[in-house]
């Protein structure tokens, strides 16, 4: 089963209750939580341990996600803030970041930004 696969095809059932025990997976499955509005359940998941840098900005991205879909954003810009030191740290996955950003700036009404950063994404 790869989660990461399963995540990206929209079966977030099928990830959201099995235990798994590498970090990126575990990641994939607290997005999976995430989608499925089980917000406290994918919170809990994250506050179990210290995340690699890797994977910790896979987490901010689908908890960020969720704030923005819910209208937070005020918590959702403290957590670009945090995903912003966790990725000058290491650029492995700046993907998200910078998604992260064009989603932010999207639903803001920033198209122009949105636009700029979703793009960045492809580098």
């Amino acid at each position: 089963m790869n989660p990461k696969l399963l995540y990206f095809q929209g079966k977030y059932t099928d990830i959201a209750d099995i235990q798994f025990s590498s970090d990126i997976d575990k990641a994939y499955q607290i997005g999976a939580l995430y989608m499925l509005g089980r917000d406290e359940e994918a919170l809990a998941l994250t506050q179990d341990k210290t995340w690699k840098v890797e994977t910790l900005i896979i987490i901010l991205f689908f908890e960020t996600l969720s704030l923005i879909r819910h209208s937070e954003y005020k918590a959702a810009k403290t957590n670009i803030k945090k995903a912003y030191f966790v990725h000058k740290k290491s650029r492995t996955n700046s993907f998200y970041f910078y998604q992260l950003l064009s989603f932010y700036f999207y639903f803001s009404g920033n198209y122009t930004k949105s636009l700029k950063f979703a793009l960045r994404t492809l580098k």
